[in-house]
């Protein structure tokens, strides 16, 4: 395992987060215990943790999309650039890139290693202990977040067991160099996972950052509400009640906002001389008045994805690739071809070569395609949770559900909904996740929480598609092992059909 979730902490390369104090620091000159002797070289280390999940292989481009090439909302275009066809076409076996597996065990490392080095260090004058626990809370967030990606994609759903009993991946608490290294039970990864995050709660002293480009509670309550959904499957009832409990401390907050109609709305030909402008989703600030957590991108050598960018699988090809396509099931939900829909989510698609392509990643025009900062966590998924939870969880309250999904469908065009209730209601929640959500890394996942089957439908664009469906329970809602962690570590196993 070592090449793949064992990470030399010296050849780090880090790089600033927006900080200006935050220049260039050569820790690869430096050995282990040499690399973090004061809480400046702390918050360094910390930044290069964010900063290892913006390449394309993670928070860049991979986790959104492997998400969502394997639902309904997205259709490849058969002239594709032969990116992600195995994935549309469900041969996982070869088509899943490992990415995912070794880029998150890279940052895991990195977060374990200020875990086991900040603790000892020595405050000098002007340092304090609440840096320090901020420092280190940030670092055990990260630790569970990036454990939680991995699981999502290479494990079965929590519920998939009565006692999450199946096999997960390896929960990493050390920075250890171990080659081999067993899989746990998803039951205990999650365990850990909820661990590390309420341990970060405990220690931050940071509601929410000066920019949304670090963890603060807000982002860490975002999370738990977030992994508690995920958690409670179709139907656990305390899972979903906690879940709301943590989006409504979010939303309670008063921090942050939805967008109004006019502020979401994506304009301009996106041509030179005339870029797409949005409030929402592309501000001159970098982030919007909804977003919890931001990666960010600048035009700055080292900051950028180039060719590799998310918006660049989605935007036209006289942009970009444009390989990934709107569905007609996302056109219709979002009415995109009528004139009497109001909803302004219409507006992150437009067509192109006679095609619906999306630019929800947009990019900057004056710049470049690819500068488009990536929303991990924003207000509106909040609402939608907790109007889930409200709706399912052991304490039900309709109204209070039908309240949260009213607030986010009116600020977004469309008239508020009366007396919906039992499953009219959670099934317009759950279509309301699809408008608000697409293209956001949810698909896949939202199908294998809920236990459903990924049913294409009839598309122009992709005949294949009706064909292209996959049943739950199936072996491929679990992605592969790569085969690179297979032949360095003797104690995985890999999952099963692969």
């Amino acid at each position: 395992m070592k090449k793949y979730i064992i990470i030399l902490f010296s050849a780090m390369l880090i790089t600033s987060c927006g900080n200006d104090w935050l220049e260039q620091y050569p820790h690869s000159s430096l050995s282990d215990e040499q690399a973090i002797l004061s809480l400046r070289d702390a918050q360094i280390a910390v930044t290069g943790i964010y900063n290892g999940t913006k390449g394309a292989g993670f928070y860049g481009r991979e986790i959104f999309v492997a998400a969502d090439v394997c639902s309904e909302d997205v259709v490849l275009r058969t002239d594709n650039s032969n990116r992600y066809v195995a994935n549309y076409r469900w041969q996982l076996q070869a088509g899943i890139s490992s990415s995912i597996w070794t880029t998150g065990y890279t940052v895991i490392h990195r977060a374990n290693e200020v875990l086991k080095r900040l603790p000892a260090l020595n405050l000098v004058p002007g340092e304090t202990e609440e840096q320090r626990n901020q420092l280190l809370g940030e670092a055990y967030f990260m630790r569970a977040m990036i454990h939680f990606e991995i699981i999502k994609f290479y494990a079965q759903p929590y519920n998939f067991t009565n006692d999450a009993s199946h096999l997960g991946i390896p929960y990493m608490l050390e920075p250890s160099r171990e080659n081999d290294v067993a899989r746990e039970t998803v039951k205990v990864c999650f365990d850990n996972i909820i661990k590390d995050a309420e341990e970060a709660l405990t220690l931050m002293n940071i509601d929410k950052q000066s920019d949304p480009y670090a963890a603060g509670k807000d982002v860490v309550n975002a999370f738990l509400a977030r992994l508690y959904l995920y958690m409670a499957g179709p139907s656990n009832g305390a899972y979903y009640a906690k879940a709301k409990d943590y989006a409504e401390i979010v939303i309670n907050s008063g921090r942050y906002r939805l967008a109004t109609a006019a502020e979401y709305e994506i304009k301009g030909g996106g041509v030179a001389g005339n870029p797409y402008v949005s409030e929402m989703w592309g501000p001159s600030s970098g982030y919007s008045m909804e977003s919890i957590f931001t990666i960010a991108y600048k035009d700055v050598s080292g900051e950028r994805n180039q060719t590799d960018a998310l918006g660049r699988i989605y935007l036209d090809k006289s942009k970009a690739y444009g390989d990934l396509l709107s569905s007609v099931q996302i056109q219709d939900l979002v009415g995109y071809n009528d004139e009497n829909n109001k909803d302004v989510r219409k507006s992150m698609l437009y067509t192109y070569d006679g095609k619906v392509a999306v630019r929800k990643f947009m990019g900057d025009g004056s710049v470049s395609w690819d500068l488009s900062n990536i929303n991990i966590f924003r207000i509106s998924e909040m609402y939608l949770i907790a109007a889930e939870g409200w709706a399912k969880g052991t304490s039900r309250d309709e109204g209070k559900a039908l309240a949260h999904l009213n607030s986010l469908r009116t600020k977004r065009g469309l008239s508020a909904l009366n007396d919906l209730i039992g499953s009219n209601l959670t099934d317009e929640i759950l279509r309301e996740r699809r408008r608000e959500l697409c293209f956001e890394g949810h698909g896949l996942i939202d199908h294998k929480r809920l236990n459903t089957s990924i049913v294409r439908t009839a598309d122009p664009v992709n005949p294949e598609n009706p064909n292209l469906g996959m049943v739950y329970p199936n072996n491929f809602f679990a992605l592969g092992i790569p085969s690179g962690e297979l032949n360095v570590n003797k104690l995985i196993v890999q999952n099963p059909g692969y």
